[in-house]
């Protein structure tokens, strides 16, 4: 039987609880409408009118959530997100990992 966690073991855990609360927030808020583990990267869909009209900071901040959701809450790995209009699939951004590039 596997013993206590350890203090990073718990706080990677607390990460990855508060990462799944503010994931299903934007999806109950009607955001995110779809999340996919792909092999280029977690696709998430959104409504586009909606992304539009957020600000960069917070835009970066979505695509942060599901990429430490996807990563389990490790502050050592990142996960790449590709945000898709939940309609026609038409890129919106993309997240390597350390920078949001949005199209023009």
């Amino acid at each position: 039987m596997p013993g206590p966690m350890t203090e990073e073991q718990l706080e990677m855990t607390a990460r990855f609880e508060e990462c799944l609360r503010k994931l299903q927030a934007e999806r109950k808020a009607g955001l995110i409408t779809a999340v996919r583990l792909a092999a280029k990267a977690i696709e998430i869909d959104v409504d586009r009118a909606a992304w539009a009209q957020m600000p960069f900071d917070q835009k970066l901040a979505v695509v942060e959530t599901v990429s430490c959701y996807a990563v389990v809450g490790n502050p050592d790995m990142h996960a790449r997100v590709q945000v898709l209009d939940s309609r026609d699939r038409h890129e919106l951004g993309y997240y390597n990992g350390s920078e949001l590039k949005v199209p023009d």
